[in-house]
């Protein structure tokens, strides 16, 4: 079964357009990543941890220690 990635519905899309977004470390509450969205690009970190190893930025490998760990990015 495919994974489900969380997204934004179209209703609120067509209200919001652009967007600032932070990620946050669970494991000391700091924000590691600050992003500017419109559509779904939020939820596109999740996909792009996909990634392979050797070619993840800092915000990639913080997201996948974070979960490697057993929690969420916030």
């Amino acid at each position: 079964m495919a994974t489900q990635f969380p997204y934004f519905k179209d209703v609120l899309l067509d209200r919001i357009g652009h967007y600032v977004y932070a990620l946050i470390d669970p494991r000391n509450d700091q924000i590691f990543y600050i992003g500017e969205g419109k559509g779904n690009r939020l939820y596109s970190h999740v996909a792009e941890k996909q990634i392979s190893e050797d070619m993840r930025s800092a915000k990639l490998s913080t997201i996948h220690e974070i979960e490697q760990g057993g929690q969420e990015v916030q």
